[in-house]
């Protein structure tokens, strides 16, 4: 076996590894962005709940749905 074979084998799965970090962080940064936007509505100015009645949000939910389609 040639002797620089395993250190490319390694190198290789190294830069997968790497990679696969930089995905995960990226998702993981993706998903914190998305509930700090849902969680900035709740909240006022004084970051204190802002109280909804549960049937405006479920309106507000349809309407979003609706928007996207």
């Amino acid at each position: 076996m040639n002797p620089t074979h395993p250190s490319s084998v390694r190198h290789h799965s190294e830069g997968q590894r790497t990679e696969r970090a930089g995905s995960f962080r990226h998702k993981r940064d993706q998903i914190v962005a998305a509930i700090a936007r849902a969680l900035h509505g709740l909240f006022g100015a004084d970051n204190s709940l802002v109280p909804l009645p549960v049937k405006v949000a479920v309106t507000q939910r349809r309407n979003q749905r609706r928007s996207r389609d």
